[in-house]
């Protein structure tokens, strides 16, 4: 952990901002460990992956309308903190 290298650091006051696809794992880090990030500003992202249609995404993930349950476990919306 950084905070044992670095006693300034304070581990109760963690958080990450980021935008675009930063944003969303910015946001995924609030969601899926709150004991570590306490905060996040996610500026430009798509909380529900189906929305997007980039191509790296359907390279990796396939078409959304064709795989939806590729693209269904990812979403930020059907995640609850904790």
């Amino acid at each position: 952990m950084a905070a044992t290298q670095h006693p300034e650091l304070d581990p109760a006051r963690v958080a990450m901002r980021g935008r675009s696809f930063s944003g969303y794992l910015a946001a995924a880090a609030v969601l899926r460990h709150p004991e570590v990030f306490h905060a996040a500003v996610a500026g430009g992202t798509r909380t529900g992956r189906r929305l997007c249609d980039t191509h790296w995404e359907e390279r990796f993930l396939g078409h959304s309308d064709v795989l939806p349950v590729n693209h269904d476990p990812i979403s930020l919306l059907s995640r609850r903190p904790g």
